[in-house]
């Protein structure tokens, strides 16, 4: 899932239209991108904070994987479906497949 929403992002804005031309084309898409990086920079930090733990037996291994790694990633997926149902950047999830995601204008 990380992939699936950084690289198509990173594809774009280094592209020749950049963000204005994904901001013509698909108008939600820069929003359900930026919640999703913010998203993801949380979940990599939250999961960083429970491997410390871990390490310093605060936590044992279940609740690390439940807590600090299960839990917050299908609460990321679960927000990122919302966000795209929200925004609607897609006409179809075979069109955001066949795009790459938005990758391809």
């Amino acid at each position: 899932m990380f992939g699936a929403q950084v690289f198509p992002a990173a594809s774009v804005i280094a592209s020749a239209g950049g963000v204005d031309a994904l901001v013509a084309t698909r108008p939600g898409l820069v929003t359900v991108w930026t919640h999703s990086l913010l998203g993801l920079v949380w979940l990599l930090n939250w999961s960083t904070l429970g491997a410390s733990m871990r390490a310093r037996r605060v936590i044992d291994d279940e609740g690390y994987r439940a807590l600090f790694l299960l839990r917050p990633s299908a609460a990321w997926i679960a927000l990122f479906a919302l966000d795209v149902y929200t925004y609607r950047p897609f006409a179809s999830i075979w069109e955001y497949f066949t795009t790459a995601g938005g990758a391809q204008l």
